[in-house]
């Protein structure tokens, strides 16, 4: 029997770090409760977390104790009016410094109903099945949709009608860090492009995603890994909100009211 001196010891196991990117400017910062409360109980739990968040706020979220174990990183940007906000995406992913192994991004004005586990994760990017593009056959089966790619030429985001294969959502998207952000580069210089062009892609931000995606496949999360806020299933994991039971898009894309901040919003210390 080994004496207890001379007992190897055995390094505990590093586990591998994800983040999630999260876009909070004006009236956003409302879902912030619920979307973190669910990446906690939700969110590759067995992983090193870290949730980054883009904010036009400068008060300092008052996290609660509960979420121990998950680093938050509070980045600043400016608001911008509808679509800028959301367009400019890329620029702020590009901002992100972290070393991390994972990263993904979410609508934050969604919740994760369903675990994510590490075997979700390859070497690849994993896209999503646009919810709100799935036919169904008289049998019952489903048919993904091609949805409406940027068919404009004069963008950098187009795709020849009828060349793409699947429909892919902006709301949720990423894999390995180094891959995500060789996607954020190459997608931020063509949006900028764009831009510069005076050039609007008809979905913006997810019409450039889509051309990435159709250049680069992805791996797929079929439907219903991702839902539109309703009845879930037992492969769901992510469902997207329905805004228009509180006032609809427009009442987001107006200006914050004086004193709702992160550090008044439910986000108090136990």
């Amino acid at each position: 029997m080994l004496s207890s001196r001379l007992r190897p010891i055995v390094p505990e196991p590093v586990l591998p770090t994800v983040g999630l990117h999260l876009i909070a400017t004006n009236q956003y910062i409302r879902f912030l409760p619920r979307m973190i409360d669910s990446v906690y109980k939700n969110f590759f739990p067995t992983m090193r977390r870290h949730v980054i968040i883009y904010t036009d706020d400068p008060s300092p979220p008052l996290l609660p104790d509960r979420y121990k174990g998950v680093t938050f990183h509070i980045i600043g940007i400016s608001h911008e009016p509808w679509p800028y906000v959301t367009l400019k995406r890329f620029h702020y992913f590009s901002m992100c410094d972290i070393p991390l192994d994972y990263s993904f991004y979410c609508d934050v004005d969604s919740v994760f109903v369903g675990t994510l586990h590490h075997s979700l994760l390859s070497e690849k990017l994993l896209g999503t099945m646009h919810p709100g593009h799935i036919g169904a056959t008289k049998e019952g089966g489903l048919i993904p949709g091609k949805g409406t790619v940027c068919t404009d030429p004069t963008s950098t985001a187009y795709i020849p009608e009828g060349e793409n294969e699947f429909y892919y959502c902006g709301g949720f998207f990423g894999g390995p860090h180094s891959k995500f952000m060789e996607l954020t580069a190459q997608l931020k210089e063509r949006i900028q492009t764009d831009m510069d062009n005076n050039v609007m892609a008809e979905w913006h931000d997810e019409s450039h995603l889509n051309w990435y995606f159709w250049k680069n496949p992805p791996t797929l999360l079929i439907y219903p890994f991702a839902v539109q806020e309703g009845p879930i299933f037992e492969k769901t994991c992510v469902m997207f909100l329905d805004k228009g039971a509180i006032g609809g898009h427009g009442a987001f894309r107006t200006d914050r009211p004086p004193g709702l901040s992160m550090s008044r919003i439910g986000f108090k210390r136990r």
